[in-house]
């Protein structure tokens, strides 16, 4: 249930931001624009393609409520949510123009636009953030009680309870083994 109201609202506030960027200061009888800029604009006003994650995904829900309300509260607006595998492909998408829109981590927009790490040389200063989802800081946790203080003492926690694991198998199945 927060799952949903939560990827409502951000919805709702990516929409309300969307509908505000409009330019209403426009004469839509003016004609000097070329054609092939009116046509590629006419094409985006009635179809938007949103990348988001994987199906189910907290991030395909929310892409699925903002294309949903798009399409509901912007006349003409035809909005569609692609599941994908996540930032990396969307930012893909976004820069080979398969899609309008997409969900992508803050680190690889930065990377992209300033033409660093995976992007070295190769800047894509045509990317713009419309609206920030999230803040927050992901961080693998564990509880203080499970002995694990680093990802290489997960590995060895699971090589012990497959160790213990065996060793019980061992000691039930004993009169069997005899």
């Amino acid at each position: 249930m927060k799952k949903k109201l939560l990827a409502l609202i951000l919805a709702l506030a990516m929409v309300l931001s969307l509908t505000a960027c409009g330019d209403q200061s426009a004469d839509p009888s003016d004609n000097s624009d070329d054609s092939q800029n009116q046509e590629a604009s006419d094409t985006l006003s009635q179809k938007v393609y949103v990348s988001t994650a994987q199906g189910g995904s907290l991030y395909y829900t929310v892409g699925i409520a903002i294309t949903q309300l798009w399409t509901e509260k912007i006349p003409g607006a035809v909005a569609s949510a692609n599941s994908s595998s996540g930032s990396a492909e969307n930012l893909n998408l976004l820069i080979s123009g398969e899609t309008n829109l997409g969900i992508v981590q803050s680190n690889l927009i930065k990377d992209a636009y300033s033409g660093e790490n995976a992007f070295a040389g190769d800047p894509h200063e045509e990317m713009r953030i419309i609206a920030p989802l999230t803040t927050a800081y992901y961080h693998i946790i564990a509880r203080k009680n499970a002995d694990i203080h680093c990802l290489a003492c997960v590995r060895r926690s699971v090589r012990q309870r497959q160790h213990d694991h065996e060793y019980a198998d061992l000691r039930r199945h004993r009169h069997v083994v005899r």
